[in-house]
Order: structure tokens, then C-alpha cells, then sequence
């Protein structure tokens, strides 16, 4: 689906609004109602927007998933019961078709029979083979195989939105980190105390030597190896990757909406019914998470899944979840792993560390960019246009269009409230959730990598008690919080200098080297940590003190931040 909304169908919409509909209540219908044995379409000709190989075919339909952002909940009435919905009186007496949807206003009919659900973790797995698929491109016995993945459900935790244009790898990345990033963590954590263990016990080869301060070493060298930095990163890379896996075997995974597993793309009749059976779903789900990317909006479908959750669950969950927030972390995670490298090199080389910095420059330039995607999401809601909207079928339009107008009076209506509540509203979850602090956690964690062979240097270089002091509240202390710290300075300076401040494409690249020799400004604090190193106890104390009192500072910071936009908002 992906025919934009014309305007010589304006008048047939509204016609059809006004006559059919008018200012009637949405009603949330469930097959249960019915009296008459279910009756197949024999409409096989409808497009089904899971296929999005061309631009004809592209799905203007879309159900996501994933975001690591705030959730919310919107002021209203509370969403109706299933009890409740099952002691009215449904004006559908039958399995109904498309066309029955559409002339009894029945867009959030529930059609119980298709209602089937799949773990959020299991469309991870196989590295999310599930979101590249493209069920036109499937044999039948491939599409009954995907089909049974899912399982019968009473209704759904989460339902996962995205747009089919925006590449499968994407939302699997946004799914994977947010949801994982609890075990890179542990992964890491767990390959931390192996290695130190390991060095302590003196079995781990040390190749490398390096200089050290004479008031430190007497010897001014110490055998060094990088098998901290090395494992802890692979360890928790691995971590990750592996998270899916372990999140079902060790708790209760949430049942999600989507799209491709939970309707049977290998029947005509029930993939119709699947499709036009979205609202129903909608009605039944906790949580419609987002999975936010440029096309998102022009999506008349994805317009048309936010439209009836909201009116169907007005206090139900909405989490927006930008694909590239979690795109441009996994990049920071690898441009620090790659600096801290080049650092180490540079360290044995005796070449300036500033030239490490350089391995910044692509993650600085790509998190510009995300910066500049989150400024257009901001500037799409606030200049959201049906008439815009992308959708190749005229049924679909049609259908899709007369039901906001059932809903909110008016197509003009829908796009007052996307422009004003739902703006407001998405623009809060993403506001709150800023670069959440277990992100910049994991950015930082090749520096305590790092750290870590280098207070096994010292200690197997058989350093005095007070220099191995010294040595943890530098190095496995002071940096990793302060790093923490410089981390969320890099990313302001990003957001700061987002905007392309020249036309040209050359000088928005030297402007992001301007991001860049910023960021090194706010290395120098490591500087002063390694001065303190050398001047004594007294000095790693106050080091090890200010570099924890600014991280406290940033956390309260953060929590104040907050709770202002929250009891500001209420």
C-alpha cells in the first residue's frame, strides 16, 4: 500500500464519514457476538502490504517494535473490558468481509479466531532472520512454516509498528539492543572477573612492555597484554547477540503483534481478515510500541494503527522507539572500542593520542545524523498532512480514512490531534529518554577494559600496596565515571551541532571535525587523572572523588530532568 490520498476521493470520504458514521462511538466488537457460521471473501486480488519489493507493492502498513525510550500514558477513559466489550450488542452477526468493516464502521471488530501472538525475543533470533523476510518471495510450505511460529492468543502485550521501506536489519538492531542490552552488560561484567582472576593467577601471557612513571615502577616498565580489552568487548558483543536466546529460557517474554508471523500470508481469506482485521488487534494490545523511522509517517497504515490504538486504549501505552537511536550506540560502542586500540598502539608507538580521536569521526558524523532524522520526526508531526499519506489501494484508503472520520469527527480533527496531543506526547517519550545512562554504560565499557590491563601490569610488575591504591582509584574508579560523564558531553555536542550549518556537503564534514576537536577538549580531565596518578594518595583520592562527584551530579541531573517534564506535562 502506498498511493498517496488524493483529493477528488475527499469528497466521497467525507460523504461516507458523515452519512454512515457521523459522531457514533467507535465500537470494539468480538467474534464471540456472532450468530452465522464464518463466511470467506472471495476478493483474492487485494494487495497485501507485507510485500514491499517495488514501489507499487511497498507496504504503507506497518507494525513494529522495540525502542528504548519512556513510556506513556495518555489522560482519558480507560480502555473497554473484554467483559464489558462481550455484554454489548454487536451490529455484525458474521465473519465480515472488508466491505462489511467498512459500511458498519466495525474497523476494531475483533475477530477472535485470527488472534495469535509471538514471543518479542523469538523474532530475534537467527540474527533476526524474521525482519528481513518478504513473504511474496516465499514457497507455501515456507509461508505455513512461518505461519506456526505464532500461537494462539487471548491478546497481545506488545504490538510492534514500523514501516516495511526502512530495512529489516534496522528494527532488528533497535529490538536487539533495547531489549539486550541487560546481558552485554553481564557478559561483560562476567569476562571482567575471568581475565582478572586469570591475571592475578599469573597464566596469562604478557607480550607487551610499556613505559611506566618512575615514581610508580622503579623499573619504569611493565609486561602488558590486552586480553581485558579483547575479551570483555567479545564477551559482551557476544552477550548481546545471544540475548534473545536467553531471555526465553530464563523468564517470560512478552506476545507481540507482528505482522508477518501473526497473519497467514499462505491464505488468501485469512490474510484479508488479518489485514483488515488490524484495529481489532490494536483494541486487545497493552502497548503499541513504535518503531520510528522517516517513511514511518507517510505510511497511511502506520497512520491508521496509531489512530485506532488511541482511540480503542486512550490510557493504553504508546512507546516510540527511533531505529536510529540504538543504530548510532552501537557505532559510539565501536568507535570506542577502536579508539581505546588505536590509544593502546599510539601508547607503545610514542605517536600523539590526539590522532586515536580520529577514530571517533565516523560514529560522530553518524550520530549527527540521527540527530538530524529525530529534528525531521519532530518536524513531520508537527506538519502531518493526510493528503500526503501513501497507500496504492483505493479500498484501503477508503477504508482507512472513513474510520477517522468516525473516530475523530473529521479528517481535519485527526490531523489537529497529531499535530498537537500526539505530537506533544511522542515528543515527551523521546525528550525524557534523552541517551539513556545504560547506554553511555556500555559505550564506556572498552575504557574499563582497558583499565583493567592496566592494573594487571602493575600489579604483576610487583608494585608497592600504596601504588596498587592509587593505581584502582585511577584507573578502574575515576576514568570509567568520568568517561561516563565525557560520553554524554559527546553526545550533546552532536545534538548541538546537529543542524548542518553550510550547504555543502564538504563543510558538514568539517563541521562534524569541529564536533570532534570539541570532544577532545573533554579528554583533558583524563590528563589530570593521570597527574594525580603520579603526585601521590592524597591527589588519586581527591581525583577519584571529583571525577565520582561529577557522575552523581550527572545522575541527578538526569533524574531532575525528569521529573520536571513529567509533573510539568501533568
Amino acid at each position: 500500500m502506498g498511493q498517496n490520498a488524493c483529493s477528488c476521493c475527499a469528497e466521497e470520504r467525507n460523504e461516507i464519514a458523515e452519512k454512515d458514521f457521523g459522531a457514533l462511538p467507535a465500537p470494539v466488537h468480538f467474534q464471540e457476538d456472532l450468530r452465522e457460521p464464518a463466511q470467506a471473501t472471495d476478493d483474492c486480488d487485494m494487495p497485501s502490504p507485507f510485500c514491499e519489493d517495488d514501489a507499487t507493492q511497498g507496504p504503507a502498513h506497518t507494525k513494529l517494535s522495540g525502542l528504548a525510550s519512556a513510556t506513556l500514558i495518555s489522560p482519558g477513559r480507560s480502555s473497554p473490558s473484554r467483559a464489558e466489550v462481550l455484554g454489548s450488542t454487536s451490529p455484525l452477526r458474521r465473519v465480515p468481509t472488508r466491505e462489511d468493516r467498512l459500511e458498519q464502521g466495525a474497523q476494531l471488530y475483533v475477530d477472535s479466531e485470527l488472534v495469535r501472538s509471538i514471543s518479542l525475543e523469538s523474532t530475534l533470533w537467527g540474527c533476526g532472520w524474521l525482519w528481513r523476510v518478504r513473504p511474496a518471495q516465499m514457497s507455501q510450505a515456507q509461508l505455513d512454516a512461518l505461519w506456526r511460529r505464532s500461537a494462539e492468543a487471548d491478546a497481545f502485550d506488545v504490538f510492534l509498528s514500523h514501516a516495511w521501506s526502512t530495512p529489516g536489519h534496522q528494527k532488528y538492531l533497535s529490538l536487539l539492543l533495547s531489549s539486550g542490552w541487560q546481558y552485554a552488560l553481564l557478559a561483560w561484567a562476567f569476562a571482567a572477573t575471568l581475565v582478572m582472576t586469570l591475571y592475578i593467577l599469573n597464566v596469562l601471557p604478557r607480550p607487551m612492555t610499556v613505559s611506566r612513571n618512575e615514581d610508580l615502577l622503579a623499573s619504569g616498565e611493565a609486561r602488558m597484554a590486552p586480553w581485558g580489552y579483547l575479551s570483555t568487548f567479545v564477551f559482551a558483543l557476544s552477550g548481546l547477540a545471544c540475548a534473545p536466546h536467553m531471555c526465553s529460557s530464563w523468564r517470560r517474554t512478552p506476545g507481540c503483534f507482528y505482522d508477518v508471523a501473526c497473519v497467514n500470508q499462505g491464505d488468501p481469506e485469512q490474510r484479508e481478515r488479518g489485514i483488515y482485521g488490524i484495529g481489532g488487534f490494536l483494541a486487545i494490545t497493552k502497548q503499541l510500541r513504535i518503531l520510528w523511522s522517516p517513511p514511518y509517517l507517510s505510511r497511511l497504515w502506520c497512520v491508521f494503527e496509531v489512530a485506532a490504538y488511541r482511540k480503542a486504549n486512550p490510557n493504553g501505552q504508546l512507546k516510540l522507539q527511533p531505529v536510529f537511536v540504538e543504530r548510532t550506540i552501537l557505532l559510539a560502542w565501536i568507535s570506542m572500542f577502536l579508539f581505546m586500540g588505536i590509544f593502546m598502539f599510539l601508547r607503545l608507538s610514542r605517536l600523539p593520542v590526539a590522532v586515536g580521536v580520529c577514530a571517533f569521526y565516523p560514529g560522530a558524523h553518524i550520530v549527527r545524523r540521527g540527530y538530524q532524522q529525530q529534528e525531521q520526526m519532530f518536524r513531520s508531526l508537527a506538519e502531518f498532512d493526510l493528503n500526503s499519506m501513501s497507500c496504492t489501494n483505493d479500498f484501503d484508503q477508503r477504508f482507512i480514512l472513513s474510520a477517522v472520520c468516525q473516530w475523530y469527527g473529521s479528517l481535519e480533527g485527526f490531523t489537529d490531534y497529531v499535530r498537537g496531543p500526539l505530537k506533544e506526547e511522542l515528543t515527551q517519550s523521546v525528550v525524557l529518554a534523552r541517551v539513556p545512562l545504560q547506554y553511555c554504560i556500555l559505550i564506556a565499557s572498552p575504557i574499563a577494559g582497558f583499565q583493567l590491563d592496566t592494573v594487571a601490569s602493575f600489579l604483576n610488575a610487583g608494585a608497592s600496596s600504596d601504588v596498587v591504591v592509587r593505581v584502582i582509584l585511577a584507573n578502574l574508579l575515576a576514568m570509567p565515571t568520568m568517561a561516563v560523564c565525557v560520553i554524554y558531553y559527546f553526545f550533546w555536542l552532536c545534538q548541538r551541532f546537529a543542524r548542518p550549518c553550510f550547504s555543502s556537503c564538504a563543510m558538514d564534514y568539517a563541521q562534524t571535525a569541529m564536533v570532534l576537536c570539541l570532544f577532545g577538549l573533554g579528554l583533558l580531565p583524563f590528563a589530570a587523572v593521570v597527574r594525580a596518578l603520579a603526585e601521590g594518595l592524597a591527589a588519586t583520592l581527591a581525583a577519584a572523588g571529583v571525577s565520582l562527584a561529577m557522575f552523581v551530579v550527572l545522575l541527578v541531573q538526569l533524574h531532575s530532568f525528569r521529573c520536571s517534564r513529567i509533573f510539568g506535562r501533568r
